[in-house]
């Protein structure tokens, strides 16, 4: 058991660490899961008895792309009042995946007076020459890391070739089941996608209440929540959830894009280019079962298409705090149309008819909103405090990021005389040649780094910069002027 130090340390030379943790899937497949983690950390915490724990801190399935993880971001709270001084990890890839995500978090630590230690390669930032030893694995690191990823990637493009699903939630009216084929003289198994004959059903009866019936979305909507034909996840139909699902290319072309771009940047958005391509690859289509004959399908597109976007709705729809009401039982509220006017109601309810969260009258709510956002906007001080609160979230000291640029800036400099001054001498000295591609090799290497520290420095400093103007815009929002009132 972990021995629990005071709240401040009481001797500076003591060494007390936080023992921290992270895993992702990837780690869990390659067998470096908690359970091998805690024994690295574990056995060095045996050999140095004199080490006092003062907590664990643990991120389960947390990419170590990521620059904010919740047990780490305890972890640097209590970092910030002294509770510890050195962070344990079992390797430099618990710190971070990308160099930026890892030298970003070893510099502010380093700032505060806390250093890393990681077992497995023997590392201890608080030394000259354990700091070197970290930026040398924080690259291989990354270098590892990038090979994980392109394995994956054409782990997915080997399933594309054959018919198999490479990943995510199967689309509407399919279910995923696995299926074997040949590969290279060898059996296989794949995900596939199949028929769902629930899901299916649930769009043919849609598709009879529109073409056959007549009824628009909000009506069928209606009828296929009063037959308790719900959504997958078992919530009643909304009208845009129905459109989008008997819109489906899935549906009306029989195939399933895969990698699409025109989605938000949600959870299984497809990363894109500065240009728009998706940065793993083109867009692939992965031919799926037929839901409709192609005659009930066009009929289907011909009934949407009339309908346009009718959806039985009164013409004022704007919900502006639609997701921004939180109610008690943990659901955010949405827009409802209710009796002849419009009102908020509780998302809990669509999913639980025990919910008993109050509906809310839409113009009084959103009055009572904006009469406390003007009481604020008229309140230098308060703003003043958002805008504290707004440059203090970019955790990091300025001054400090700025002396490191500029150390950056001069090693650059020096390292790039060196190479423009030294390496004449040693050709006009005769160095023997493999000598001197050595020594060049380890020049540029060293200059490629310092160029790329300085690079993830600048990044920060660039951030800080953003959150500075935008908290000095919110301050000049409560400002008034001497002629307009109001100064933006």
């Amino acid at each position: 058991m972990p021995i629990v130090a005071r709240p401040c340390l009481a001797a500076p030379a003591a060494v007390v660490v936080a023992n921290y943790a992270r895993v992702s899937t990837f780690d869990q497949l390659d067998g470096f899961g908690l359970e091998a983690q805690d024994k690295v950390s574990n056995g060095w915490l045996d050999r140095h008895s004199e080490v006092t724990v003062y907590d664990s801190y643990v991120d389960e399935a947390v990419s170590g792309a990521l620059e904010s993880r919740p047990e780490m971001d305890r972890l640097v709270t209590d970092a910030h009042q002294q509770r510890f001084n050195r962070i344990l990890v079992p390797k430099v890839d618990r710190i971070g995946r990308t160099a930026r995500a890892a030298y970003q978090w070893a510099w502010n630590m380093a700032d505060i007076g806390i250093y890393f230690i990681s077992v497995t390669e023997g590392i201890d930032t608080s030394t000259e020459a354990g700091w070197q030893q970290f930026t040398r694995y924080v690259t291989f690191s990354e270098m590892d890391w990038r090979r994980i990823k392109e394995r994956t990637v054409a782990g997915r493009e080997l399933k594309i070739s054959y018919g198999g699903w490479p990943g995510g939630p199967a689309p509407y009216g399919y279910r995923i089941e696995k299926d074997a084929k040949e590969v290279g003289g060898r059996r296989k198994r794949f995900s596939v996608l199949v028929t769902d004959g629930h899901e299916s059903m649930v769009l043919a009866v849609a598709a009879e209440l529109i073409v056959d019936q007549g009824m628009n979305l909000t009506e069928a909507c209606e009828e296929l929540n009063n037959r308790k034909l719900l959504t997958r996840s078992g919530v009643p139909w909304s009208v845009g959830n129905l459109r989008n699902r008997l819109h489906s290319e899935t549906i009306h072309d029989g195939y399933v894009v895969y990698r699409k771009t025109n989605r938000s940047n949600g959870r299984n958005h497809t990363r894109r280019c500065d240009d728009g391509t998706p940065v793993h690859g083109d867009q692939v289509r992965i031919g799926v079962p037929p839901i409709f004959s192609d005659e009930r399908a066009a009929q289907l597109m011909a009934a949407l298409k009339e309908l346009g976007f009718q959806n039985g709705r009164r013409g004022n729809c704007v919900y502006p705090l639609t997701g921004r009401i939180h109610g008690t039982c943990g659901e955010v509220y949405t827009g409802a149309g209710r009796g002849v006017g419009r009102s908020y109601r509780c998302k809990g309810g669509l999913k639980d008819p025990s919910c008993r969260e109050p509906y809310f009258e839409a113009d009084d709510i959103e009055g009572a909103v904006w009469k406390e956002l003007a009481r604020i906007l008229d309140e230098e001080g308060h703003l003043r405090d958002l805008a504290s609160e707004r440059v203090g979230g970019l955790s990091g000291d300025k001054e400090k990021y700025e002396k490191r640029v500029a150390e950056f800036t001069t090693r650059i400099a020096e390292q790039e005389h060196l190479i423009e001054v030294r390496i004449p001498e040693y050709v006009r000295a005769d160095v023997d040649p493999a000598v001197l591609k050595a020594s060049i090799t380890g020049l540029e290497a060293e200059l490629a780094e310092f160029r790329e520290q300085r690079r993830f420095a600048q990044q920060w400093l660039e951030a800080y910069s953003e959150h500075e103007r935008q908290a000095r815009n919110l301050v000049n929002i409560a400002r008034p002027t001497p002629t307009s009132g109001w100064r933006a």
